[in-house]
């Protein structure tokens, strides 16, 4: 079994939005709509929507944010960092309850 992440993508609205509202709203994540979480990633640079896959079939969602530190100081062409120089903060892991392990 081999457990990968990659970028959401708009083609996986339609499965996120078959299970994602009652995960969401079941924990007491401020977006339960798929299309609201869509466009928060496009207002905030540094959170990033990334699909669990096992064995390249899609399994769940991770939300997270990459804090940029000091972006005020950093030259204009600093490229943007990667994860092995930040930390993540996480603010979800969720998957379907049919793809959920309990323990």
């Amino acid at each position: 079994m081999t457990i990968t992440l990659r970028p959401a993508e708009p083609r996986d609205v339609a499965w996120l939005d078959t299970w994602f509202p009652a995960a969401a709203s079941a924990v007491g994540y401020p977006q339960t709509a798929v299309a609201d979480l869509f466009a928060r990633v496009t207002k905030e640079q540094d959170l990033h929507l990334r699909m669990i896959l096992r064995d390249d079939a899609a399994v769940g969602l991770v939300v997270y944010s990459v804090p940029t530190v000091a972006r005020a100081f950093q030259p204009a062409r600093t490229p943007r960092p990667t994860l092995t120089s930040r930390s993540a903060i996480f603010e979800l892991i969720a998957t379907p309850k049919a793809h959920a392990r309990k323990g």
